[in-house]
C-alpha cells in the first residue's frame, strides 16, 4: 500500500472484510482447526504492511477466526478486534495499542513483548495467555 496511500483506507476495508467473512469460526463438531488458509496469510500480510499513519478508520476484524495464525510482530494498533478467535495465535511482539479485544479469544496465544497500550481487553479470554514482557499500561481488563 506504498504506492497507494490515498486508497489505503478502502484497501484495507476490503481486505478487512475479506479476512472476516473468509475466516469464520468452524461450526461445533467439524473437527480438529487446520490452520489458516493461504488467502487469509495474504491479506493479513498486506493489512500488516500498511501505513498506518494513512489509515483513517480502523482495520475491523471483528469475529475473524484467527486461530493458531503466525502474527508475530503484526501492528494492528486500533484494531477492531471484538470477538476474534486468536486461541494459540503468536503475537509476539505484536503493536496492538488502543486495539478493541473486547470478547476476544485469547487462550493459549502468544503476547510475549507485545504491546496493549490503552487496549480494551474487557470480557477476552487471557487463560494460558504469554504476556511476559508485554506492555498492558492504560489497558482495561
Amino acid at each position: 500500500m506504498e504506492d497507494s496511500s490515498r486508497d489505503q483506507p478502502a484497501i484495507v476495508s476490503v481486505l478487512s472484510t475479506y479476512v472476516r467473512s473468509h475466516a469464520k469460526r468452524p461450526r461445533t463438531g467439524t473437527g480438529a482447526f487446520k490452520g489458516l488458509a493461504s488467502d487469509i496469510k495474504a491479506a493479513l500480510t498486506a493489512l500488516d504492511k500498511r501505513e498506518p499513519v494513512h489509515d483513517s478508520a480502523p482495520t475491523d476484524l471483528r469475529g475473524a477466526n484467527l486461530q493458531g495464525a503466525n502474527l508475530q510482530g503484526v501492528h494492528l494498533g486500533d484494531a477492531d478486534l471484538r470477538g476474534a478467535n486468536l486461541r494459540g495465535a503468536n503475537l509476539s511482539g505484536a503493536e496492538l495499542a488502543n486495539a478493541d479485544l473486547r470478547g476476544a479469544y485469547l487462550r493459549d496465544a502468544d503476547l510475549f513483548g507485545g504491546t496493549l497500550v490503552g487496549a480494551d481487553l474487557r470480557d477476552a479470554d487471557l487463560h494460558g495467555t504469554n504476556l511476559v514482557a508485554a506492555n498492558l499500561r492504560g489497558a482495561k481488563r
